[in-house]
């Protein structure tokens, strides 16, 4: 299956332009023409796309290297540029707001677009801590963190509430690198840890993105220091219905463990336009299953109690 290059690891990629291949096969595919996904799949199988290609990200000259072999990131310029949009939209208008200078903390990285796009918007980011077990996709965001004109680390780890080892596992539903999971195991060959074992400063901004399919209060709970002791605060993480459905929790539970380290926690989610939800309730109670929402979570530190 080509979902296994999204774990291969290339040491040293060659950086060049998109291969006309490349663009003939997301055309067809794109259009729904046949031949296109397999035009892909035999030149992934083939090492014609065993290399990187570097897109420009927002204002401010930030570029991104995208590794064309991982099916995950099988994207054009397009994609990049327009990568959760309304996300990256009502997320970095937050983040500008907040006091400077902010550490932001991009839990379950991939190879850093995320982060990537808000340095981009956001200039009073001065620092990046990047978490991604993959170590195909952690060598990868190692490089894009490196070209970011702020402080930054990659941490070749998961996040959880504890500290120890784990294992990369896939979904049920969907095989895609993006859908893993961390799940404990003492022999595992993916490192875990908390971010209250990571130092910060005490009344500093903070923003964290959580996108860890479906394990995003775990990564709360062992973050509960770190978010009790920070300034003013933002917390962005995933609602997908099927990961909801797969584990059979709503993504209320988040908000819930949140709320357990700072009340004053108000919640919208990345619908044009923002839309406000009620904590109480569960989230697709409130909201249709149809498609991932982002839940962006706000605390002040003027009535942070």
């Amino acid at each position: 299956m080509d979902e296994e290059f999204d774990l291969k690891e290339l040491a040293n990629a060659p950086v060049d332009n998109v291969p006309w291949y490349f663009r003939l096969g997301r055309y067809l595919s794109k259009h729904k023409i046949r031949g296109g996904d397999r035009l892909l799949s035999e030149a992934r199988r083939r090492g014609l796309l065993d290399q990187l290609v570097v897109y420009p990200v927002g204002p401010g000259g930030v570029q991104l290297r995208v590794p064309l072999w991982r099916p995950c990131n099988e994207w054009l310029e397009e994609d990049v540029r327009d990568y959760e949009a309304a996300f990256m939209r009502v997320l970095s208008e937050a983040v500008c707001q907040l006091p400077g200078p902010v550490t932001l903390v991009d839990c379950g990285a991939d190879i850093g677009t995320v982060s990537a796009h808000l340095v981009s918007r956001c200039r009073n980011i001065q620092r990046v801590l990047a978490f991604e077990p993959n170590p195909a996709a952690h060598r990868v965001l190692a490089e894009n963190l490196r070209g970011l004109r702020v402080r930054t680390h990659a941490y070749r780890s998961a996040v959880g509430d504890f500290t120890g080892r784990g294992r990369l596992i896939h979904s049920p539903r969907d095989p895609s690198a993006h859908a893993m999971f961390v799940a404990p195991h003492p022999e595992g060959s993916v490192a875990v840890t908390r971010l209250d074992d990571i130092p910060f400063e005490r009344g500093q901004s903070l923003v964290v993105k959580i996108d860890v399919e479906g394990t995003e209060s775990t990564v709360v709970t062992g973050a509960a220091r770190t978010l009790r002791n920070a300034g003013d605060l933002i917390v962005a993480f995933e609602a997908h219905p099927k990961v909801a459905q797969r584990l059979r929790r709503d993504p209320i539970e988040v908000m819930s463990a949140l709320r357990e380290q700072r009340k004053n926690f108000t919640f919208v989610v990345d619908t044009v336009p923002a839309r406000e939800i009620n904590p109480e309730r569960r989230i697709f109670d409130q909201l249709p299953p149809t498609r991932v929402y982002n839940v962006i979570a706000t605390s002040a530190s003027s009535t942070h109690k």
